[in-house]
C-alpha cells in the first residue's frame, strides 16, 4: 500500500495574508497495473500567487510515497512515511503558529498469504493496506484490511481468486459536533496466482491506497 501524505496545521492572522489565496490540493498517486510500482502523490499548498514559488507559499503538506514491486520472498514494498514539510518550503508561514507532522506508511503486500493491514489511530490519515500473495500451490491470499478501533469499523480487503471483487475504497469520516475529520486508507486487493488479481481500494482524502492514492485535502477556517 502507498503512504498517506504529511499533515500540516497553520494558524495565521488574516492581516498577514492578501484577500485572494491560490489553493492546490495535490492529486493522489494514480493506480497502476499488477506487478508495477505505484505512483507518488502530489504536494498540496496555499500560495499568495498562482504559482509554487517557495517565497509565495504560506502552507504546504507533502504528498504520499508509492509502494514498489516486491519479490517472491519479500512481498510488495510499502510506501514509506513522508517526512513533515519544513518552514523552508512555506516561507510565509513564519508569522503563524505551525504544527508539521510526518505521514503514515502503507502496509506491505503478502508473500504467500493475506496482505498486511493498517490501523486506525495516531492521526487523521493513514496508509493503504497491502495486496494479497499466492502460495506455490496457487492458494490465493486476500488483501489487507483496515483494522477497526472504537467507533471505527473494520473494513476487509478484497478476496483472493481470479476475477474476485477488489479492495474497498477509503473514505472521509466527519460529523461536526461528534468527532473531527478522519480519512481511511484503501484496503488491499486479493491475489490470483492463476489469473488476474483484483485491484486494491483507493485511498480516502490525504490517505494512501491499496490502489490509487487519495487526493490531498485542504481546510481553510476563518473566525
Amino acid at each position: 500500500g502507498g503512504s498517506s501524505g504529511s499533515v500540516s496545521h497553520l494558524i495565521i492572522p488574516a492581516s498577514n495574508l492578501p484577500d485572494v489565496l491560490y489553493v492546490l490540493a495535490g492529486a493522489g498517486g494514480a493506480a497502476v497495473a499488477g506487478n508495477t510500482a505505484g505512483n507518488a502523490g502530489g504536494n498540496s499548498f496555499v500560495s499568495i500567487q498562482p504559482n509554487s514559488t517557495t517565497n509565495n507559499i504560506c502552507f504546504r503538506a507533502e504528498g504520499g510515497t508509492a509502494g514498489a514491486v516486491g519479490t517472491v520472498s519479500t512481498g510488495g514494498v510499502a510506501g514509506a512515511a513522508p517526512a513533515a514539510t519544513t518552514v523552508g518550503n512555506m516561507f510565509l508561514s513564519y508569522s503563524g503558529q505551525k504544527e508539521l507532522l510526518v505521514g503514515f506508511a502503507g502496509a506491505t503486500g503478502g508473500i504467500s498469504a493475506q496482505g498486511n493491514s493498517v490501523n486506525f489511530g495516531g492521526g487523521c490519515v493513514m496508509g493503504g493496506a497491502g495486496g494479497g500473495g499466492t502460495t506455490s500451490g496457487n492458494v490465493d491470499g486476500s488483501g489487507g484490511t483496515v483494522n477497526g478501533s472504537g467507533i471505527f469499523p473494520q473494513v476487509l480487503g478484497g478476496p483472493g481468486g481470479s476475477g474476485a471483487a477488489g479492495g474497498t475504497d477509503g473514505r472521509m469520516i466527519h460529523q461536526p459536533g461528534q468527532f473531527p475529520f478522519v480519512s481511511t486508507g484503501g484496503t488491499g486487493g486479493g491475489a490470483a496466482g492463476a489469473g488476474t488479481a483484483s485491484a486494491g481500494g483507493n485511498g480516502g482524502p490525504g490517505s494512501g491506497g491499496g490502489g490509487a492514492g487519495g487526493n490531498g485535502i485542504i481546510w481553510i477556517i476563518c473566525w
